[in-house]
């Protein structure tokens, strides 16, 4: 009966320790898929401000153009 009694309490120290490495795990899997998560918002808004900045710099040199153009016409009146 001794016999028994001590492989039940280590097979269930055994799936303690199991479970207890599984649930690191998944903490630490859930830890790493919200950072990439938190990255991958990160770097939409980035592109998005990019390209923001880019439409904004598109603008500008149209409307540096235009107005050198009329300052053209300007000075060939």
């Amino acid at each position: 009966m001794m016999t028994s009694a001590s492989t039940i309490e280590e097979q269930l120290a055994s799936l303690t320790k199991a479970i207890e490495g599984l649930s690191k795990h998944y903490h630490d899997q859930d830890s790493h898929i919200s950072y990439l998560m938190n990255k991958s918002d990160n770097d939409d808004v980035s592109h998005i401000k990019g390209k923001q900045v880019e439409e904004n710099d598109d603008e500008e040199t149209s409307t540096k153009h235009q107005a050198a153009e009329t300052l053209q016409t300007v000075r060939d009146l």
